[in-house]
């Protein structure tokens, strides 16, 4: 993926990646679910945020979140929050599918989830009740950054 490439390497020339944003809406569709969320989280630290990319990016991920991975639900949200784009129906699929999967997240992931749906001021008592069992059940794995970022989020929601 040539936008994660870009992210990790901190490269920043406006214009190419506007082009490669671009054109990307007509790939999106081949690409696999972890693709898709390392392209959202590139998107996000690069700081490049072409709308009509991002939609045809979320209703890629909607359609093929049941093979997401925790990590890549969590940090799919925290793009997402990070750029500050709301898109409701994607944030319902996580929401959703997350729920179903808290079992398995780690307390980092827990944290950029909660926080994520903290940021945009988006409430789901579901979402809240797993995050909270979840805390309970991994409290001594928590570091000072994820009790930190969930107690923020805590009183945020």
């Amino acid at each position: 993926n040539l936008l994660w490439a870009f992210a990790t390497t901190v490269f920043k020339d406006d214009r190419t990646l506007h082009q490669i944003c671009s054109r990307g809406g007509a790939i999106i569709a081949e690409f696999a679910p972890q693709a898709l969320a390392n392209t959202a989280w590139a998107v996000a630290i690069l700081g490049v945020c072409d709308l009509p990319m991002l939609e045809v990016l979320a209703e890629e991920m909607i359609s093929k979140m049941v093979k997401f991975t925790p990590q890549a639900l969590a940090n799919s949200a925290w793009a997402w929050a990070t750029m500050e784009v709301k898109s409701q129906k994607l944030f319902d699929s996580l929401a959703l599918h997350a729920v179903a999967r808290m079992p398995q997240f780690t307390p980092r992931d827990q944290a950029h989830l909660y926080w994520a749906f903290a940021t945009m001021q988006l409430r789901y008592r579901m979402l809240n009740d797993a995050v909270c069992r979840a805390a309970l059940d991994t409290s001594t794995h928590y570091g000072p950054q994820e009790i930190g970022s969930l107690v923020w989020s805590f009183a945020m929601l």
